[in-house]
């Protein structure tokens, strides 16, 4: 029986699957292989250990963060109207 975690690393695994296929089907192998190669090494790599040590501990620093884009694109919206 699958676990919950197990779906972090799948998923990348088949939407890159996906798109490497088009690409071989395309002629492509060069940029297929490359997109096999990212998403398998280095999107499970951020999804399954990087991000659990960003997050753990610093579940308000996302929201913060959204917060302090938003204040500045609308302080950037208001300079530019004046």
């Amino acid at each position: 029986m699958a676990e919950a975690g197990e779906g972090r690393f799948y998923a990348p695994v088949f939407g890159v699957g996906a798109g490497g296929l088009m690409l071989v089907a395309q002629g492509r192998m060069g940029a297929a292989s490359f997109l096999v190669f990212w998403g398998m090494v280095v999107v499970s790599l951020v999804d399954n250990i990087v991000r659990p040590l960003v997050v753990s501990g610093r579940i308000v620093l996302g929201p913060v963060v959204i917060a302090l884009v938003l204040a500045l694109l609308r302080f950037v919206e208001e300079e530019r109207a004046v």
